[in-house]
């Protein structure tokens, strides 16, 4: 059973950018493994350890407290079995420890390798304040490698100095499901399949969907134009439809969006021209294409393979969908059917399996942008921060316990996208699993904004701004905005309105207001008259401009409008705050990735860009704007691109001004930033407060005052981080 100390908020509501405020908080959750079969258990009960062999300096053997029976490893011992976990994806493994006697650097603790036990990535430990020799701290994790695997070896020792270390290991327990019974089958397209084409394709596991076996050096180069039929229905399997998107549209959200786009090559990769969200005509979908691969197998007639990697987002809004598509082609345009799934998503109230065979068009030609292409996306590759699989922390610091990043204690791994750790320029990245197999390139997974575009574009925008021309920030609402007249706007400020303090609310819950019906008008609403008159007549006056906090993102709809009507009169009537404040001066700079350089917008000739929803990200984005703002400064090369006195603010560097209280006296909304008060959680000494970023659904940006920062996407609705900030505090201490 799961316990979170925070207060669940309602779950049935679509809003691109609901809050549950003191749900944030993350933390503490008494047991929970992920719905899963088990694979292996052991708590000793039997009082046998015939499946544990022995190792190390130290004594080793069952002991039994209050009727309950435990291994103890004495000094330097260490236990260790093997396990087998064919068969199953979304494997994990969980321990519990009771500890007696450590010191400061002695710990309990869980170890995996997936190697032949050539090397062993630490899931869980417990040290010195965590050993009253009775209380079992129970954790665990997964690493890459743990999925269909022959053999894996699980084990557990005391690293202690003397007889008096002691840890009581219990409750091993290493879960999965089932391949067959996920409905995925592991096997590769063979060519025969791919030509003939079938709508009973079933759902396969996403390595099926890359190179198989030997490959040949590629002889020919696929450039040009590559079309897929409209209409195509292929299979379709709904898991979650808490607001009947699937049958909306008469039935579109079942079939894909025309895809008719150009496509060039380097070496083995398959760049598309397009990168990032696509809009079109579809009721439903727009396409965000990422790269993908070329490859030659052996005794195929000529023919050449091709796969697409892709998510399918959805219109209006900022749900991903994860899919990718593969065909074999020839150099003269012949082609296969395109075997195609979707089959994962970041999304808390649609998923779906998506599988069947599209007809594909192939037509060689040569790619005007073929270039410039290739050598952005050289660039690409190139200036991504370096990543190391999560695992590799506990090598690269001593002790640290890299299962309390995305704890299955935490957060269902069935709900998880993506986690990372960043610290010292380097990112500890998770995988990136679907309900079938990791995406084909997870440095190329999309990942959507949510509310954090409230911090990343709200936010910034007006930090640039008020940067280029300083004291914007005060300007009226009414002054800039013409439909928002009256004396409900007369008073408020941009950075009120940022602050979430505009004193025009509804209900008086801090977030009350965002389940409202205007809520909802607001966001169907898909062009800009309709949207800003839902927003500036929504709330009326309840309290004085910058006194109260209530969560609206209406209100970050209406500073977006004001930020552009204010960039204009300083520069042209066609200017564009979201590319002139944050994609060209910022994102550019920071080499961010194709995705981002574009975000939501309303669908009409003012194209309004959305300040509060949007983003589309890839997981070095994340990384590499959490180093950038940890920094305090807004400064990139010598280069001031942020107003400091409003970032410093933002970060928790101005004690005096923490920000307005957001719905719990443990939390402040700064900026367009959230802050925790984690003194109190974290034991610190002195009072810290760590800024955040939040977003619908169970997506969590925390930059910690040691300079290093965790990210997680997730889509059950828990915004559960504690353990990954105490973990970081204790790989460097910030309290």
């Amino acid at each position: 059973m799961r316990f979170l100390l925070a207060i669940s908020g309602p779950r049935n509501v679509r809003l691109a950018c609901f809050r549950v405020i003191a749900s944030v908080l993350l933390c503490c959750i008494a047991s929970g493994a992920a719905l899963a079969d088990t694979i292996f258990e052991d708590d000793f009960q039997k009082g046998k350890a015939d499946l544990w062999s022995g190792s190390g300096k130290g004594d080793m053997r069952l002991t039994t407290y209050a009727n309950n029976v435990s291994l103890r490893l004495k000094g330097d011992a260490a236990a260790v079995t093997r396990v087998s976990t064919a068969g199953y994806v979304d494997v994990s493994v969980s321990v519990s420890f009771a500890a007696q006697s450590l010191e400061e650097g002695e710990e309990c603790a869980a170890e995996v390798s997936v190697d032949g036990g050539r090397q062993w990535v630490q899931i869980f430990s417990v040290g010195d304040g965590q050993d009253d020799a009775v209380t079992l701290h129970s954790g665990g994790g997964t690493v890459p490698g743990l999925d269909n695997a022959a053999v894996v070896f699980i084990g557990v020792r005391v690293r202690g100095d003397d007889d008096s270390d002691s840890c009581w290991a219990d409750n091993i327990k290493v879960t999965g499901r089932p391949m067959a019974s996920s409905g995925r089958e592991s096997k590769r397209f063979s060519l025969a399949e791919l030509v003939s084409g079938s709508t009973t394709q079933g759902l396969r596991d996403f390595s099926a969907y890359g190179p198989s076996g030997p490959t040949l050096a590629l002889s020919k180069r696929l450039e040009g134009r590559i079309r897929i039929s409209a209409g195509s229905a292929p299979g379709f399997h709904v898991f979650r439809d808490r607001f009947g998107d699937a049958s909306a549209n008469a039935g579109a959200a079942q079939h894909l969006p025309p895809f008719d786009f150009e496509f060039v090559q380097d070496g083995d990769r398959l760049l598309p021209v397009s990168r990032g969200p696509i809009g079109g005509p579809h009721a439903n979908w727009e396409w965000v294409l990422e790269p993908g691969r070329v490859w030659e197998q052996p005794g195929e007639d000529g023919y050449l393979r091709a796969s697409i990697p892709f998510a399918l987002q959805e219109r209006n809004a900022n749900c991903l969908h994860y899919g990718a598509l593969t065909f074999a082609w020839r150099p003269d345009g012949a082609t296969s059917q395109a075997a195609v799934q979707v089959a994962g998503e970041t999304c808390a109230y649609f998923s779906f399996d998506l599988t069947g065979f599209v007809r594909v068009l192939y037509e060689p030609r040569s790619v005007r942008a073929r270039d410039a292409v290739v050598s952005a996306f050289h660039a690409e590759v190139v200036g991504r921060m370096p990543v190391f699989p999560i695992g590799q922390l506990a090598r690269d610091f001593a002790g640290a316990d890299p299962s309390q990043f995305g704890s299955a204690l935490d957060i269902d791994p069935s709900d998880m996208t993506a986690f990372g750790f960043v610290i010292d320029g380097k990112h500890y990245a998770s995988g990136c699993q679907t309900r079938s197999g990791s995406y084909p390139d997870c440095d190329v997974l999309p990942l959507p904004s949510y509310s954090t575009a409230k911090s990343l574009v709200a936010g910034l925008a007006s930090m640039r701004l008020e940067l280029l021309a300083p004291g914007s920030m005060a300007t009226r609402i009414a002054d800039v905005v013409p439909e928002c007249k009256g004396e409900t706007w007369a008073d408020v400020s941009l950075s009120d309105a940022l602050n979430m303090a505009t004193g025009n609310f509804g209900a008086a819950g801090a977030d009350a207001d965002e389940a409202a019906d205007v809520t909802w008008s607001f966001l169907r609403a898909d062009n800009h008259a309709a949207k800003i008159a839902q927003a500036c007549s929504a709330w009326t006056r309840k309290a004085k401009p910058g006194t109260r906090f209530a969560y609206h993102t209406s209100d970050t709809y209406i500073l977006g409008t004001a930020l552009n009507a204010i960039w204009r009169k300083q520069t042209s009537a066609s200017a564009d705050f979201y590319a002139d404040l944050l994609a060209d001066p910022v994102w550019r700079p920071l080499g961010l990735s194709p995705d981002i350089m574009s975000t939501r917008r309303t669908y009409d000739r003012v194209a309004q860009p959305f300040a509060g929803y949007g983003l589309t990200l890839h997981r070095d984005d994340v990384a590499k704007l959490t180093m950038f703002l940890n920094d305090g400064h807004g400064v990139l090369n010598g280069k001031p691109l942020l107003d400091e006195r409003m970032l410093k603010s933002a970060m928790q560097r101005d004690p005096a001004n923490r920000g307005v209280p957001a719905g719990d006296p443990a939390f402040r909304y700064r900026n367009g930033f959230w802050a925790w008060n984690a003194t109190s959680y974290l034991h610190c000494a002195r009072e810290t407060w760590i800024p955040f970023m939040s977003g619908f659904g169970g997506i969590t940006i925390a930059m910690f005052p040691n300079n290093s920062a965790y990210y997680y996407y997730s889509d059950g609705g828990v915004f559960a981080w504690g353990r990954a900030a105490a973990e970081a505090n204790r790989i460097r201490k910030f309290c």
